[in-house]
This record gives structure tokens, sequence and C-alpha cells, in this order.
């Protein structure tokens, strides 16, 4: 009786062992799935925040049409809530969430 319970203690324990390997692999690829997801969301919004900065609009201090082009950007990307841009010191300078005339 004892080598029949012995044979099952290690049948159940190795069961156990295997079905944690293989919980921890499936958490691991899903958790590299959506690190590669996090990291190519990344990119997509600095890239379009560093083609909003390059407008030159900016260069010509001319913010209206910045507002305009970051207001046509900002209904592309559906997570968004607004674009702002900041001077240097902090002062709100544009806020999609507010429209230009009422600013």
């Amino acid at each position: 009786m004892l080598p029949g319970v012995l044979l099952t203690a290690i049948l159940v324990w190795r069961s156990f062992a295997i079905s944690r390997a293989i919980s921890e692999r499936r958490l691991l690829e899903s958790a590299k799935v959506d690190a590669s997801a996090l990291d190519r969301e990344f990119d997509s919004t600095i890239g379009i925040l560093q083609t909003l900065a390059t407008s030159p609009s900016l260069d010509l201090d001319d913010l209206e049409p910045f507002y305009r082009e970051a207001r046509r950007v900002q209904t592309t990307q559906p997570g968004w809530y607004t674009v702002r841009l900041s001077s240097s010191d902090g002062r709100q300078l544009v806020s999609t969430r507010t429209p230009w005339d009422l600013r």
C-alpha cells in the first residue's frame, strides 16, 4: 500500500509542477504580448506628438492653425482627452478642450 500512496503522491506533485510551469509560461507570453502592444502605442503617440511639435505654425507663433491641427489629430485618437500646448513657464497656450474662439 505504501508504494501505491508514494507513487500517487509523486504523480500528483509532478502534475502540479507541470501545470504550474505551463501557467507561468502562458503568463509570461501574455505579458510579452501586452508589453509589445504598449510599446507600439507609446511609439505611435510619441510620433504623433513629435509631428505636432514640428508644426510650422509654432515657428510662426500662429497658434490658431496649430489648434486646428491638434484638434484634427485628437479626433483620430479615441483615447485622447485633450491636446494641450504650454509655454516653458507652464502657461496654457492651447487646449483642444476649449473652442478656439472661447479662449
